[in-house]
C-alpha cells in the first residue's frame, strides 16, 4: 500500500510539474510572439517616418526649384527673367525689364515672401524686391526703391515657355 501510494504521488508530481512547464513554454512562446510582433511595428512605423520625412523633403525640393527656369516677358516674348539656383539655398537671378533695366549678378534667397533680391538700379542705388510664382507666372515686385522710374510696389509679370 505505501508503494501505491508512493507511486501515486510521484506521478502527481510528475504531471504537476509537467503542466507547469508547458505554461510557462506557452506563455515564453506568446511573448516571443508578442514581441516580433511588436518589432515588427516598430520597423513599419520607423519605415513610414522615414518615408514620410523623404516625400517632406522631396516636396521642398521641389518648391524650391519651382523658381528655377527661365521666364517670357509679356511685352515682347523674349526671355527676361532668368533664375538658377546656385546650390547653397540661395539663387542667382537675371531681370530684365523691356526698355527699362537689367539688374544682373542679383543673389536671391527663399524665403515665406518668396524670393527676395537685391539689386543695383540704374542710379547706382540699392533696389529691392521678391519673386513669386503664381501658377505658370514669376511676379517680381520691388519693395525698396529709390529710384524714379521704378516706385515701390511696382510689379512685372513673366510666363514660362510652354516647354519647361
Amino acid at each position: 500500500m505505501k508503494k501505491l501510494l508512493l507511486t501515486v504521488m510521484m506521478i502527481s508530481a510528475l504531471a504537476l510539474t509537467a503542466c507547469g512547464k508547458a505554461e510557462e513554454t506557452k506563455k515564453t512562446e506568446a511573448t516571443s510572439e508578442m514581441n516580433v510582433d511588436a518589432k515588427e511595428d516598430l520597423a513599419d512605423l520607423a519605415s513610414g517616418v522615414v518615408e514620410q520625412v523623404d516625400s517632406e523633403k522631396e516636396e521642398a525640393q521641389q518648391t524650391n526649384n519651382a523658381y528655377v527656369g527661365e521666364y517670357l516677358d509679356y511685352d515682347n516674348n523674349e526671355p527676361n527673367l532668368f533664375i538658377s539656383a546656385n546650390g547653397d539655398g540661395t539663387y542667382k537671378l537675371e531681370i530684365g525689364i523691356f526698355r527699362l533695366a537689367v539688374f544682373e549678378d542679383s543673389d536671391a534667397v527663399l524665403t515665406e515672401a518668396g524670393l527676395e533680391f537685391t539689386a543695383e538700379d540704374g542710379a547706382g542705388n540699392p533696389i529691392k524686391g521678391v519673386i513669386t510664382l503664381e501658377g505658370n507666372e514669376a511676379v517680381v515686385t520691388f519693395t525698396e526703391s529709390t529710384w524714379s522710374l521704378i516706385t515701390n510696389g511696382t510689379a512685372y509679370r513673366y510666363h514660362r515657355p510652354s516647354t519647361q
